[in-house]
């Protein structure tokens, strides 16, 4: 009567041992032809290092015996050894490798400029796969990859029509991402608070916003973005709901009057809710909140949501 048992393997450092264990318990015939590894069916005779096998079953032509029985232990044991090994070492981490980063920079930096439109969705998941956490995805490679479009555009290697592309697509990657925090449980170190995030009509590009609502709702605030707003718009917005800050975001090339305006009717009736300005704007204007009549400007989302949950003076924070 054929004997069956059931094995969990993978092939790392004693990949030649598994090997040879695995060979001699299937001796009389291969592993069944139709078990899927990495993709296809395989011998145990071509079995390489780095292939795996999980919760598979043999069945060997033979009872088993006290032969087996060991061979079976010893595969257990180095495939044991084989798992605490890769546990061992150590992840690539976005904020102490920057040749890491540079490496999913550059990977999603051709995607979004690729001809083919799905390549950016597919380069997300393989960096998920790399234990890289969403937020991280926002937070910090999107906005480099970003800075890099812009680059491009700086120097004339990239047409404006290929940079907006490109941005498009990472605007579309931040909002499929942003489903998953609905999902998830807040940081322990959550922030209340209900803000407006904002772009003054006629801006080029709305990226920055949607990473700025995206981080601000995964750190626990409610947010609501309006994009490509008027004055008009944000004097009826502030009067019929409450904020306790309108974050705008300004883009180089923003006129400062029309920023002002906005700025103004950003402002609800009674005054209570703080108007912060950021923005590509802010690197060229290092006196842009007292220019504008904003009560402070910041680029760091974190630094953004402190100002907005207290009283401010009228102010510039220090970037």
């Amino acid at each position: 009567m054929a004997a069956k048992f059931e094995f969990s393997v993978s092939f790392g450092e004693n990949a030649q041992k598994c090997h040879e264990l695995l060979t001699y318990l299937t001796r009389y015939e291969t592993i069944a032809p139709s078990v899927p590894i990495l993709g296809g069916g395989i011998e145990a005779a071509n079995l390489r290092r780095g292939d795996v096998i999980s919760n598979q079953t043999a069945v060997l032509p033979r009872p088993l015996n006290k032969v087996d029985d060991v061979a079976i232990r010893a595969l257990a044991v180095l495939a044991a050894s084989n798992d605490q090994h890769a546990s061992r070492k150590p992840k690539p981490n976005l904020h102490t490798d920057p040749e890491f980063v540079q490496e999913l920079v550059k990977r999603l930096y051709g995607a979004s400029m690729s001809s083919d439109r799905h390549e950016i969705t597919g380069v997300i998941k393989e960096i998920q796969l790399k234990h890289v956490k969403i937020e991280d995805i926002i937070s910090v490679l999107v906005p480099k990859t970003a800075r890099r479009l812009g680059q491009d555009w700086v120097e004339d290697t990239a047409s404006f029509g290929t940079v907006t592309i490109g941005c498009a697509r990472l605007q579309a990657c931040v909002h499929h991402l942003e489903r998953s925090f609905a999902e998830r449980p807040l940081r322990k170190t959550a922030q209340s608070g209900n803000f407006l995030v904002a772009v003054p009509e006629g801006a080029q590009h709305t990226l920055g916003a949607v990473v700025l609502a995206a981080q601000l709702r995964q750190a626990g605030a409610v947010v609501k973005l309006v994009l490509d707003a008027s004055a008009e718009h944000m004097s009826k917005r502030v009067k019929s709901e409450q904020f306790q800050a309108v974050l705008i975001s300004a883009s180089i090339g923003q006129n400062i009057e029309s920023l002002r305006q906005f700025v103004q009717a950003s402002r609800d009736r009674e005054n209570q809710s703080n108007v912060i300005v950021g923005g590509s704007l802010l690197s060229v204007q290092s006196d842009l909140n007292a220019r504008v009549g904003a009560d402070a400007a910041t680029n760091k989302w974190q630094e953004a949501i402190k100002l907005g949950l207290r009283g401010l003076p009228c102010r510039q924070v220090a970037l």
